[in-house]
């Protein structure tokens, strides 16, 4: 899942359960934004600078920036 629309259109299909995890990372008030209609906030890349600012430890970080794909990756900030 990468938008509330993605969501969305998994559960309408049928599907009984979705992964948000990586969108929980980005974003830890994704699923507050959408309960307050302000899916247009939704953080869905994430820049070098973001990692202070979402609390995300060293080793994780390093993790996610490894992994070529596993995290969107705005390369303009």
């Amino acid at each position: 899942m990468h938008t509330p629309e993605d969501a969305l259109e998994a559960l309408q299909s049928g599907i009984p359960i979705i992964a948000i995890g990586r969108q929980l990372i980005m974003e830890p008030e994704w699923s507050e934004l959408i309960l307050q209609g302000r899916e247009e906030k939704i953080r869905t890349t994430l820049s070098m600078n973001d990692q202070q600012a979402l609390n995300i430890p060293d080793p994780m970080w390093s993790l996610m920036m490894s992994i070529p794909g596993w995290f969107p990756i705005d390369t303009r900030v």
